[in-house]
């Protein structure tokens, strides 16, 4: 019988070039594009047989995000692969990316699908060597739930808005408050857009975490995905044991350069630089001692926080150093991220502002009130004795 959830990878770079004989490479890519249908019908059907091994757990202190193809923002930015991109902003600062296979979705001659091979093709050749050095995993779902988890009927894709604002959680007001300012700034067929897409991400991420909790940690891409999973999860608790209830409180936020070059810079860059090496060596540490925190230890955000600062802070500060050093750096920077860190534990009850009128405040939709529910579950059934039943991180942009 298939787990609800069965992560496989493939490295899609090797099974390209190994299929069409040649480097992936501009040249390559023309020439697949040109393919006559039957060909690429054929290789898709390669691409989709080949065996895959299952993708092992996140070691302790290991920090994985999941970069799945809901991240894409498809119907916004007009480029369906746009998730790949994502890739070499997060592995500067990770162990490891978890991300979508993107030939789990097959291949129909359409007019425009063509063009959309080869935007896919070249945002892979951008980040080959990345996948070349192992950074990369590349994923299928071949679990028995996929379809359940992926489809937005199942994965409840509306927020009903009209109770959070009443709430008396102040983290949940400052959320909706802040996602609302971000949104009505916003194009309205942009903003519905991006409603549709980043509630379908987080119901999906939700989902799949719950069922497969220790192989990747949920990390958010910007700032707007931020806010929903801050609101999903904060508007949506539940009380577990002892009055107490789960609340997602941020830990650390650190602006860090954002390197703008090629994936081949990136990958010397994590092979070669002394202080992203240290950063990821740090990141494992206060991982690590952040996992050991009891759960009866009332002060856990405080020791959190301390933990995180006293490993990040420095290292940061030296990556930060070093980029005005080095003028080829500064060249590469095109800006600062902030990467955050946030922890799901628990709070008493009565801190929150009592009771909620729903099971889910601020959730209408049971689909989605069930996917923040099961998370929750899964979370504390696997970290039963401990603080911190999740950390969440985000890569975002920074504001002035």
């Amino acid at each position: 019988m298939r787990p609800d959830v069965e992560l496989r990878e493939l490295n899609v770079i090797d099974t390209v070039e190994s299929w069409w004989g040649d480097s992936l490479s501009e040249d390559l890519i023309e020439l697949i594009v040109a393919a006559p249908a039957g060909h690429l019908d054929m290789f898709f059907r390669s691409c989709r047989s080949e065996e895959r091994v299952r993708v092992s757990t996140a070691g302790r202190g290991q920090f994985r995000p999941l970069l799945s193809h809901s991240a894409s923002d498809e119907y916004i930015k007009n480029d369906c692969w746009h998730y790949l991109s994502l890739a070499p902003a997060m592995a500067l600062y990770s162990h490891e990316v978890l991300i979508e296979d993107p030939f789990s979705y097959g291949w129909i001659d359409i007019p425009g699908q063509r063009d959309d091979l080869r935007s896919m093709l070249k945002h892979l050749l951008n980040i080959a060597p990345l996948a070349r050095s192992g950074v990369l995993k590349f994923y299928v779902d071949s679990g028995a739930r996929y379809s359940r988890n992926r489809h937005p009927a199942f994965a409840g894709r509306i927020f009903n808005f009209e109770q959070i604002p009443m709430s008396t959680d102040s983290a949940v007001r400052d959320s909706f408050e802040a996602l609302s300012l971000r949104m009505d700034a916003m194009d309205k067929t942009y903003a519905s857009e991006l409603f549709f897409s980043t509630t379908n991400e987080v119901a999906y991420a939700l989902n799949i975490s719950a069922q497969a909790p220790d192989y990747f940690q949920l990390c958010s891409h910007d700032e707007v995905t931020s806010l929903f999973y801050q609101l999903a999860i904060n508007a949506g608790r539940a009380e577990i044991r002892d009055g107490k209830s789960f609340r997602l409180e941020r830990l650390l936020a650190l602006s860090m350069p954002e390197i703008s070059g090629r994936a081949s810079q990136i990958t010397r860059l994590r092979s070669d630089s002394e202080e992203f090496a240290d950063w990821r060596s740090k990141l494992s540490v206060a991982l690590d001692a952040i996992d050991d925190i009891s759960y009866s230890d009332e002060a856990w955000r405080l020791e959190a926080r301390e933990i995180l600062r006293s490993e990040l802070e420095p290292v940061s500060e030296r990556i930060t150093n070093s980029v005005r050093r080095s003028p080829a750096l500064r060249a590469a920077t095109s800006g600062f991220r902030t990467f955050s860190l946030a922890g799901l534990g628990t709070v008493t009850s009565a801190l929150l502002g009592g009771p909620v009128a729903t099971p889910v405040a601020g959730l209408a939709v049971a689909k989605m009130s069930e996917a923040v529910l099961t998370y929750l579950e899964a979370k504390k059934r696997y970290k039963t004795d401990r603080a911190i039943l999740d950390i969440m991180a985000s890569i975002t942009e920074s504001h002035p």
